[in-house]
């Protein structure tokens, strides 16, 4: 009991330091933008692009300022409840999250002269208004343009979240609560689970709500 209490103490700090870290890096993207210094916060998404294959996706779980945003969106929703449990099947086509990165490479290209602004301020609209009527999976895991290219590196990442599944209840609640439906069950082994490492947002929430405390970080 002592160690399962310790563990949710530590999960507790995990929790507030997340917080002061994506409000920290909101406010520091807002006064960049202010300030017209968007090349230096493009800088920070390079760095953190390199991370990714260390840390997997640890910017989007952590520095993203549409993530902050949508986590306040969503809250609100819920609270609100005029968001939907369910994502649309046709969001979660394969293909789909191809054709949106595609077409969001080509928009980045063909506009760069004429779009001034960050691209995260053009999105951004976008990832609150899906998060109103959808669950926030829905844009981590199949919409989000840069969560697709931060998923490239991070299915090579270093350190991931794991899963000991001689300690797993099979209760199925990290899946559940997991923002980027990055737990998948392997069927063909009994009820086994395991986390995919390019979904992953690394925001502790599957390690919070796990009743047998069987995931933690690991090295790969």
């Amino acid at each position: 009991m002592n160690k399962i209490n310790s563990a949710n103490k530590r999960l507790t700090l995990v929790d507030k330091l997340r917080l002061v870290v994506q409000i920290f890096c909101l406010i520091v993207f807002i006064f960049l933008i202010s300030i017209n210094q968007n090349k230096i916060w493009m800088n920070i998404m390079l760095g953190s692009f390199m991370i990714t294959f260390i840390f997997g996706r640890f910017y989007c779980g952590w520095i993203c300022p549409i993530n902050t945003l949508m986590r306040l969106v969503d809250w609100l929703a819920k609270k609100l409840k005029i968001q939907h449990n369910d994502i649309p099947p046709v969001l979660k086509s394969p293909w789909l999250r191809y054709v949106i990165f595609i077409l969001f490479l080509v928009s980045m290209i063909l506009l760069k002269d004429i779009i001034k602004l960050n691209m995260l301020l053009i999105i951004m609209p976008f990832a609150l208004l899906v998060t109103v009527f959808l669950p926030s999976a829905a844009w981590h895991r199949y919409l989000c343009p840069f969560g697709i290219l931060f998923s490239i590196p991070a299915r090579l990442s270093l350190f991931n979240f794991g899963i000991n599944n001689d300690n797993c209840a099979s209760c199925g609640r990290c899946r559940k609560i997991c923002p980027g439906v990055a737990v998948e069950e392997e069927r063909t082994k009994g009820k086994r689970f395991f986390v995919l490492p390019r979904h992953c947002l690394l925001c502790f929430e599957c390690t919070k709500f796990c009743p047998q405390k069987a995931i933690s970080v690991c090295k790969r």
